[in-house]
C-alpha cells in the first residue's frame, strides 16, 4: 500500500523528520545539513528520490525557516555542540550524514564530536562541494573557494559587493538571483554563515573511521575535483569522488543522474545493515 510523507517537527525544532513507512519498519536515517545562507527548503522533496525505508531528517538550524526568530549562531563548535545534544537520541539507529557547502563542514563536525562523545558513528558521510577543513586557508582564510587573492574576508564585505561576489562565483540557487527581495532578505544569513566558514580554525584533522564519499559538480567554482579529493585526508576507511554536471548547486532540478546514484549507495548501505542484523 502506498503512503503519503509523514512530516513532523522535532527535537527542539532541530530536525525536520520525514518517513513514507511506519516508523517500526525505518531501518536507516539521513541527515540532511544546509549550505550557507539556506534552510531545509534546499532539500525539498528528496524524500520522494530515495529508498522508502530510510527516514529523512533535514538539520534545522537556528536564525532560518521555522527557527526564523532564534538567533543566528556563527560559531561552528557550538553550532555543532547544541545540535547534537538535541538529536543524539535519533542516533539509536543506523544513520548517515550528507551535508553540502557549509553543511559538509557541519556533518563531519558532528561526526568527529559524536566519536568524542562515545555516541553511535555513521555508516558512511557524505560531503558535497567542499574542500576539507585543513585546507580553508589556501589561498584566502576559510572563504571556501569563493574569494580571490585580495579580496579579504567576505563575511566583511558591503552588501552589493557580496552579492556580486556570490552570484560570481555560483555559490547562490538561479531562484534567489532572480528575486531581489528575497536575496536581500536572505544575505544577513548568507554573511552569519560565512563568518562561520572564515573564523573556523581547523586545528587537526581527525581521520574518522567512518568511509566518506564525495559529492560535486564538474562546474563548480567553489571546490575542485582536487579539492574534494582532499577528503582521503579525514577517514580511515574508503573514500570515492564522484563529479556530476553542473557548478555548486548540481544537484538542483532533481538531477536524475545524482539521485540514482544517492539511491544506489544508500541501498548498499540498507543492504549491509540488514545482513548485520540477520
Amino acid at each position: 500500500m502506498n503512503r503519503g510523507v509523514e512530516t513532523r517537527f522535532e527535537a527542539g525544532k532541530w530536525l525536520c523528520c520525514k518517513h513514507r513507512l511506519p516508523k517500526e519498519q525505518v531501518k536507516l536515517r539521513l541527515f540532511l545539513f544546509p549550505p550557507a545562507g539556506s534552510d531545509i527548503a534546499i532539500y525539498q522533496r528528496w524524500e520522494e528520490y530515495l529508498p522508502a525505508e530510510m527516514e529523512i531528517c533535514l538539520i534545522c538550524l537556528p536564525g532560518r525557516g521555522v527557527r526564523m526568530n532564534e538567533r543566528l549562531v556563527d560559531d561552528c563548535n557550538v553550532l555543532v555542540e547544541n545540535m547534537l545534544e538535541s538529536i543524539q537520541d535519533y542516533l539509536d539507529i543506523p544513520y548517515v550524514l550528507f551535508g553540502h557547502s557549509l553543511g559538509a563542514l557541519l556533518a563531519y563536525k558532528t561526526a568527529v564530536l559524536a566519536q568524542k562523545k562515545g555516541l553511535r558513528l555513521p555508516e558512511k558521510l557524505f560531503v558535497s562541494s567542499l574542500k576539507p577543513p585543513l585546507h580553508f586557508n589556501e589561498p584566502v582564510a576559510c572563504s571556501s573557494g569563493l574569494a580571490d587573492p585580495g579580496d579579504g574576508q567576505l563575511h566583511l564585505m558591503g552588501d552589493e559587493d557580496l552579492k556580486r561576489k556570490l552570484i560570481k562565483n555560483g555559490g547562490i540557487p538561479d531562484i534567489i538571483i532572480e528575486n531581489g527581495q528575497i536575496f536581500d532578505f536572505i544575505l544577513p544569513t548568507f554573511r552569519n554563515d560565512l563568518k562561520l566558514y572564515e573564523t573556523y580554525i581547523p586545528v587537526e584533522t581527525v581521520r574518522l573511521p567512518v568511509p566518506i564519499d564525495v559529492f560535486g559538480g564538474n562546474s563548480d567554482r567553489v571546490a575542485s575535483r582536487t579539492d574534494l579529493e582532499r577528503w582521503s585526508e579525514c577517514s580511515e576507511k574508503e573514500i570515492t569522488v564522484a563529479t556530476f554536471p553542473g557548478g555548486h548547486f548540481y544537484f538542483t532540478n532533481a538531477n536524475p543522474i545524482f539521485f540514482f546514484n544517492l539511491s544506489k549507495r544508500l541501498n548498499e548501505i540498507l543492504i549491509a545493515v540488514s545482513i548485520r542484523n540477520a
